[in-house]
């Protein structure tokens, strides 16, 4: 979230960040609209006591999926069983994954699909990437350039190593049995022998790492049969300017990323694009152009903002109907519901 309300400064909002209920009842009296993160970091009775009384509107943002169990009903995956009732507070709930929105709707959850993107700062090589360079805050700083060949690693992945990534770790251990060097940045958990780990790094300071490490990121998410979802995870590799290669189960990519469905096609794909650096960068390239085009922050606070608009049309024209049927007059406008 820190990233987004930064998004939302960098465009002209005034903008609060709070953490506690007191805090929310005041933001609520200022603010024409508050953002939860998921799983929100304030309590649903705390919550409920509130929106009985609030004024500004209500987004709730999911960065994580809500499907997380293959073959269960959306009412049993474990966040909407748990958070159910606080996202029914929200004016909108906005997930990252593709699924028919009546499926919320049955569960009484006004939901729309955004999917969010990364800081541009963070995509390290900009311009027509001939010039390799890292944006920090509002400076541009040179970085040397990294030929592939000097890289530590062939692979490198981030993310946990616990039993549920189990896959991640299959993966990982597959491109060791087969030679490569692999990095791990930031496990939690198992790592197959043989990897390179290496302590938790902030994200933001993930594509740089990855740039100057490794020839190829490896994905592999917890879930890789989502369609039109995008981990941030995913996302910061795309960041890097090195090839991506993505555990996919789904019919296409969505994103300039190489799929893969196998350990025969991940060796494969890395042998390759390790062989042919020149056509590896190209990949990189592309995925850093898609990026600033489709995938920044920017992007999805213009998309907040034209939801925010829709949303407040929508008050206004119930309010304006409310009024016209009302024998009161505008004094209906002090008991409508927020």
């Amino acid at each position: 979230m820190k990233w987004l309300a930064d998004a939302f400064r960098a465009a002209q909002h005034d903008v609060r960040e709070i953490s506690r209920p007191h805090e929310l009842d005041d933001a609520d009296k200022w603010a024409d609209v508050c953002l939860f993160q998921q799983r929100s970091v304030i309590r649903y009775p705390n919550l409920r006591l509130i929106a009985d009384r609030r004024r500004s509107i209500w987004i709730q943002l999911w960065f994580d999926l809500l499907q997380v169990e293959r073959g269960v009903p959306l009412s049993e995956q474990p966040d909407i069983k748990k958070h159910r009732n606080l996202m029914r507070l929200m004016d909108c709930v906005c997930v990252k994954e593709s699924l028919p929105l009546d499926a919320y709707q049955q569960l009484r959850l006004n939901t729309v699909f955004l999917d969010q993107g990364i800081p541009e700062r963070v995509i390290i090589i900009k311009g027509d990437l001939n010039n390799k360079s890292v944006i920090k805050g509002c400076h541009e700083h040179s970085i040397a350039s990294v030929p592939p060949s000097s890289c530590r690693w062939d692979v490198v992945v981030w993310g946990q190593g616990a039993p549920r990534y189990s896959q991640r770790f299959k993966d990982a251990k597959a491109l060791v049995d087969a030679g490569f060097k692999v990095g791990w940045i930031g496990p939690h958990g198992q790592t197959p022998d043989g990897v390179e780990c290496i302590d938790w790094s902030p994200p933001d300071e993930l594509p740089l790492m990855a740039y100057y490490n490794a020839r190829v990121v490896l994905s592999v998410g917890y879930r890789n049969d989502v369609e039109g979802y995008h981990s941030d995870s995913l996302l910061l590799g795309l960041a890097s300017g090195r090839p991506v290669v993505k555990r996919s189960e789904t019919a296409f990519a969505t994103a300039p990323y190489i799929g893969y469905k196998t350990h025969d096609e991940l060796i494969r794909i890395v042998r390759w694009l390790c062989n042919n650096p020149e056509k590896s960068e190209d990949l990189g390239k592309k995925a850093c152009r898609w990026l600033r085009e489709h995938k920044t922050l920017k992007q999805t606070v213009k998309s907040l903002e034209a939801l925010i608009a829709r949303i407040v049309k929508a008050r206004d024209s119930w309010l304006s109907q409310q009024n016209e049927e009302s024998p009161f007059g505008e004094s209906a406008f002090a008991s409508a519901p927020a």
